[in-house]
């Protein structure tokens, strides 16, 4: 139908490990799939976000103003994807222990990212999601 939005799919995420963190401008994680040794490597990034670990609690991050803050994210090392949707352009991605990880749009750049060699393009979440 025409005006409807169309999300991208992001499910290639579920059943991967997050192998790796890095943090400079961005909380970059990196995946590994036990099923596919590939490169390049499956990555998302974004800046600000929300992160509710696996007690509930809710942890809200911005790298640019305190790259402190994402420390309780870091929690997400070695866990598996159990769920990954856009919904509204807000990535959510949860993880095997219950946390998960919230990135909504923002109306100034492009709040997230992702690449994956089983999509066919990088994708990401367009300013202010439109």
């Amino acid at each position: 139908m025409a005006g409807e939005a169309s999300y991208p799919d992001v499910s290639p995420l579920v059943g991967m490990t997050a192998d790796e963190i890095s943090l400079t401008w961005q909380f970059r994680l990196y995946f590994h799939s036990e099923a596919v040794d590939e490169l390049p490597r499956t990555y998302v990034a974004f800046t600000k976000f929300r992160f509710v670990d696996r007690g509930s609690v809710e942890h809200v991050v911005n790298i640019e103003r305190d790259p402190e803050g994402a420390g309780p994210a870091l929690s997400v090392l070695h866990l598996r994807v159990a769920t990954a949707s856009v919904e509204e352009w807000e990535l959510r991605i949860e993880f095997d222990d219950g946390s998960r990880l919230f990135c909504a749009p923002d109306p100034d750049y492009e709040a997230w990212e992702m690449f994956s060699p089983y999509l066919e393009t990088l994708v990401f979440c367009p300013v202010g999601g439109e």
